[in-house]
């Protein structure tokens, strides 16, 4: 489906891809290939981030949480539940 958000990595060599199928994709730029698909939103991805030097990203969604993600693994490692939508990051 559609992507809502994307950005790159500039400590790393990895985009990130938000999208309307409820999923965030991290790529890798060398080769174009997939390295995690971040499944865990409820709603669509609306947006995300790289947290400069933790190796951590951060997405969130029309389901208003706020998710944060270990990019070498493509695990969940925290979720947070806010009052209304997040439509953007820094």
């Amino acid at each position: 489906q559609g992507v809502n958000y994307a950005c790159m990595s500039v400590a790393d060599d990895l985009v990130l891809g938000c999208s309307n199928d409820k999923a965030a994709r991290l790529w890798s730029m060398s080769g174009a290939r997939l390295r995690h698909t971040l499944t865990g939103h409820q709603g669509k991805v609306l947006c995300g981030a790289f947290v400069a030097a933790t190796g951590r990203v951060v997405t969130s969604g029309q389901d208003k949480s706020v998710r944060v993600w270990d990019a070498a693994r493509g695990a969940g490692v925290k979720t947070m539940i806010c009052y209304s939508t997040c439509l953007d990051l820094a």
